[in-house]
């Protein structure tokens, strides 16, 4: 099953996805600098930003209170409030979506807590297909690599260990880490996403995605724009 063909809209919708410690974040905000620098609106938007559901996640993350369905639920509203409030009414208005996690997220984490994947994408069947889709490729050791060089509590829900009784140790959280990449790369697959070296330097890497972002807007607005500005940022 496909996501919902492309709008009419003439703004364009832009998504980066990959596993946690990838760099989606850091790529977002330098692709809104590139973009608003040669005066093109853009807007981003992230997972568990929803103005009406961010702080119920959060708490319900602290309190462990997500089993695997209602972690997908809580998600599935969380990305409807956004869709109908920023991204939706960005597109209409021109505008280019930096999308940090798209529904893509969702088929992964939610299939991997054991709900039913043809399900989850029927959920998901409203949401509008992306311009184009970036997949930071990076391997699962390195995420983990990444993940413990910054002292931190673990993200439990990012590991798939919140949901139920569950092991935490190390070996638990290297395990689904692995099936997420694997996960993310059938997924690639599939809906041809555009793969990007994630343990290239953040420049390498941002240079990748911009020279693929700039030939969708040309095409779509038939306008220049430049590659380079900001790439020592």
């Amino acid at each position: 099953m496909k996501a919902a063909a492309p709008t009419d809209w003439p703004g364009l919708l832009v998504a980066i996805e990959g596993l946690d410690g990838a760099g989606k974040t850091t790529q977002i905000e330098l692709l809104q600098r590139w973009l608003e620098f040669q005066c093109y609106s853009a807007v981003a938007t992230r997972r568990r930003e929803s103005k009406l559901l961010a702080k119920s996640i959060e708490r319900a993350r602290e309190t462990k209170s997500l089993t695997p369905l209602t972690y997908c639920l809580i998600h599935l509203a969380d990305f409807s409030e956004r869709l109908e409030t920023v991204i939706v009414p960005s597109l209409a208005a021109g505008r280019i979506v930096l999308v940090d996690q798209y529904i893509y997220t969702s088929f992964v984490r939610d299939g991997l807590r054991g709900i039913d994947a043809a399900w989850v994408r029927r959920l998901y069947s409203f949401a509008p297909k992306p311009d184009a889709v970036f997949f930071l490729r990076l391997t699962a050791k390195e995420a983990i690599r990444r993940a413990t060089m910054i002292p931190r509590t673990p993200d439990l829900s990012g590991a798939g260990l919140d949901p139920g009784p569950a092991s935490r140790s190390k070996r638990s959280h290297e395990k689904y880490m692995e099936r997420q990449a694997e996960a993310y790369d059938t997924l690639a697959r599939e809906f041809d996403f555009i793969g990007i070296d994630g343990q290239q330097p953040i420049p390498l890497q941002q240079r990748s995605i911009r020279k693929v972002l700039a030939r969708v807007i040309r095409k779509k607005y038939r306008a220049p724009i430049a590659v380079t500005p900001g790439l020592d940022a």
